[in-house]
């Protein structure tokens, strides 16, 4: 991941095959580079892809122009046709948030979508509205499929605000994995705590270490100021001082305070959440305990998209498959009961 990593796919190529396949290989890409012999090499490997896009033509016009048409046109390469998508929203592509979802939609990418919004810069009130105002949007097409009796969509906004109205009162431990379960590797061999740290120095205290570091057996750990963030995240986030406003939040129970390097950009403070973050979990939340009113008693955990469907659907499917070899072996055992009477009644 990181720039387009495509782009580079002769030095992928050599990665796999001195490595080899006994480790689990993934792509994100925006997924306009390729071909039959990229598919080919993929499923050979069975390399994981994930392709993010910026939305509908429109919404990628303002930073990424032209891409749509050879995205869609290279779903059969990336056989990811039904997949979520991820999608960046930069603050002029607010207002185009539902016409992007239709677009996703109609392309086939319907299935989920995780809009993060591009807030390196604090947005304005009437973009924050403007957001909210189209998520609605999507609300009501969410409820009117759940009616129609199809599983509901993922969003990722709805997926993680789920909880605030079921445990409003659990306050979520903050921060994400990285540095914890994510270390993204840099091409000099320095890891960082996640791919958005990679264009720190080498000093920094978000650069855990070398790959040297560890052909020669050290740990790999956080430089200071690094470490204290995620404890204060991860550990003492129900008594730290800088999350003072969040302990009377409503959404408290929904939100993990944003991501480290935005908040350090943006607040100086990698553990501090920056107010678009708040702005939106906050404006959102009505809308979410909405679209429960409405359908909360259909479907009680809606929340979590698709997902609560494909478990039960594989549940039945080993159900169906246990009751076959149930009926199987019965059918043998019946068949070997006869078989014996037979012989006995022949003798």
């Amino acid at each position: 991941f990181g720039g387009e990593p495509l782009l580079a796919r002769d030095r992928i190529e050599k990665i796999v095959a001195t490595v080899g396949d006994s480790v689990r290989y993934s792509i994100v890409t925006n997924g306009v580079v390729g071909d039959d012999s990229l598919r080919d090499f993929l499923r050979a490997h069975k390399i994981g892809v994930q392709r993010s896009i910026d939305g509908c033509p429109q919404a990628c016009a303002l930073n990424r122009p032209d891409v749509t048409e050879k995205y869609v046109e290279l779903t059969p390469v990336f056989a990811d046709k039904g997949r979520p998508r991820r999608s960046t929203i930069t603050e002029n592509a607010a207002p185009l948030l539902y016409r992007s979802w239709l677009w996703l939609k109609k392309n086939g990418f319907g299935s989920g979508w995780t809009p993060i919004p591009d807030n390196y810069k604090a947005w304005s009130d009437e973009s924050v509205a403007a957001f909210v105002e189209q998520m609605k949007l999507i609300a009501r097409d969410l409820v009117e499929d759940v009616r129609a009796g199809k599983s509901p969509f993922y969003n990722y906004w709805f997926a993680r605000l789920g909880p605030a109205i079921r445990t409003p009162d659990k306050e979520q431990a903050k921060g994400c994995g990285a540095g914890q379960s994510l270390l993204a590797l840099r091409q000099d061999g320095a890891f960082f705590a996640c791919h958005r740290f990679v264009t720190d120095d080498i000093l920094s205290d978000w650069c855990f270490g070398h790959v040297w570091d560890v052909l020669e057996g050290k740990p790999l750990r956080a430089g200071p100021s690094a470490h204290k963030a995620i404890e204060t995240c991860k550990k003492n986030f129900a008594t730290a001082e800088v999350f003072s406003e969040c302990h009377a939040c409503e959404a408290k129970a929904g939100c993990a305070g944003g991501c480290y390097h935005v908040n350090r950009a943006v607040n100086g403070d990698p553990a501090k959440p920056d107010s678009t973050w708040c702005k939106l979990r906050r404006n959102l939340l009505p809308v979410v305990r909405w679209v429960d009113k409405q359908i909360g008693k259909q479907q009680p955990d809606w929340w979590r998209g698709n997902q609560t469907a494909k478990i039960k659907q594989c549940q039945c499917r080993h159900i169906r498959k246990r009751n076959q070899r149930t009926s199987t072996s019965s059918f043998r055992r019946s068949s070997s009961a006869e078989s014996a009477a037979a012989r006995a009644q022949q003798s």
